[in-house]
């Protein structure tokens, strides 16, 4: 049976929702960074929706939003210290906007409004575009940023693909930030990490140039009291998260592919949610290089993950 698409309202942004009619189906809002604002996906005969989400607007406005729930991240994810770096002998700022510390954080699409380019409803897919023209003076580099959904009853594959419109090369990184929630709390849910090599970070969450092992989740272990708010390299073998919840007894697997080579998981004060970040490269990449990309004119550079529910 084929996808349908509707439109809906919500506050001062409107929805674009693929459902198909076994009960899986995604929520984007195009107008605020192509956030992928509900997910659910189907297992024993009935649909789980997967992350935190709100119907009403005004919670929407004053919780997720400060989250960054659900927005895709770019031109980098995490944070540049101080906002500063330098790119082929020139120095750039960007604005502070990282909660009292003095950093940039997850870029400038997330707010940025993007439009439907394509739907296939027998495929079960929309792919969504955002054009900067490089007017930043922080960043005054052109680039085009594309999100496509492939979406069947059970996974949720997500492309991101950037091209360069510009006359030389720029630095880039991409991410996303959702909170998987089921109802069951953190404390409840079993964690298994595809690394167990942590970046650590001084106070102002900057990556020190270090790193520990942390091998707490090499196996489903429960997260209990365990508090996270750490970037991981993926294995060379491994490239999966998998979060088990009892009380449902399901569990969700994000893969990501090769571009994808680092993972943050963060546990919110709330205990109700768990951020699993599919990121290209680490926090402050722009000044560190590590996992940093360098996309060169007209060359298109893209990356994919994909959530699977079993």
């Amino acid at each position: 049976m084929a996808f349908s698409i509707d439109e809906l309202p919500f506050g001062s942004y409107k929805i674009i929702e693929l459902s198909h009619p076994s009960g899986s189906a995604i929520q984007v809002i195009p107008e605020y960074g192509c956030c992928l604002h509900y997910l659910a996906l189907r297992k024993y005969g009935r649909s789980f929706p997967l992350l935190l989400t709100s119907k009403e607007y005004t919670k929407f406005e004053s919780r997720l939003k400060p989250m960054f729930n659900g927005a895709f991240l770019a031109p980098f994810p995490n944070r540049i210290e101080k906002g500063e770096f330098n790119w082929q002998g020139r120095k750039y700022s960007f604005p502070h906007n990282d909660f009292g510390r003095t950093n940039a954080l997850h870029g400038f699409v997330f707010d940025k409004c993007y439009h439907l380019i394509n739907e296939d409803l027998q495929a079960g897919s929309v792919t969504f575009i955002y054009n900067y023209e490089g007017n930043y003076r922080e960043f005054p580099f052109p680039f085009t940023i594309e999100h496509r959904f492939d979406l069947n009853e059970a996974n949720l594959v997500v492309e991101t693909a950037v091209t360069n419109k510009g006359d030389a090369s720029i630095p880039f990184g991409t991410g996303w930030h959702p909170y998987f929630h089921t109802g069951t709390p953190v404390s409840k849910m079993q964690l298994q990490a595809p690394g167990n090599e942590s970046y650590l970070v001084n106070s102002s969450m900057i990556p020190t140039g270090e790193t520990a092992t942390l091998d707490d989740f090499d196996t489903l272990t429960e997260i209990g009291n365990t508090e996270l708010d750490t970037c991981f390299k993926l294995k060379e073998d491994l490239n999966s998260t998998t979060i088990f919840d009892p009380e449902n007894d399901i569990s969700i697997k994000v893969t990501q592919d090769q571009h994808y080579r680092f993972v943050q998981y963060y546990t919110p004060p709330t205990r109700d949610c768990l951020a699993v970040e599919p990121m290209t490269c680490i926090p402050n990449a722009f000044n560190n290089g590590i996992g940093l990309i360098e996309v060169q004119p007209g060359i298109r550079s893209s990356s994919s993950f994909q959530i699977e529910l079993f």
